[in-house]
């Protein structure tokens, strides 16, 4: 038996690039599905929500503050969580 954690199909290669972000920034992911991007505050107010994403998203014209966000991304029933830092 092995020990350990091992990562969803959704987590493995998944990355935010770049990150800390001025505003454009990518989704990297080996999963060929669609996503479900939703990306909160730090008090858990969604900010952005996308159903069928694309791996890049703006955040330039949603005249955010700096800081830290978390973005949540779903896809085949999986859900992970990445911070992203903002910096405008």
């Amino acid at each position: 038996t092995s020990t350990g954690i091992s990562e969803s199909a959704i987590e493995n290669g998944l990355g935010i690039y770049p990150n800390p972000t001025t505003g454009i920034f990518e989704i990297k992911t080996n999963s060929s599905s669609s996503l479900k991007i939703s990306i909160y505050n730090s008090i858990g107010k969604i900010v952005f929500e996308s159903a069928n994403s694309e791996k890049t998203i703006d955040l330039s014209d949603l005249n955010l503050n700096s800081g830290v966000y978390f973005v949540e991304i779903n896809s085949e029933g999986e859900k992970v969580v990445k911070k992203l830092v903002y910096q405008r």
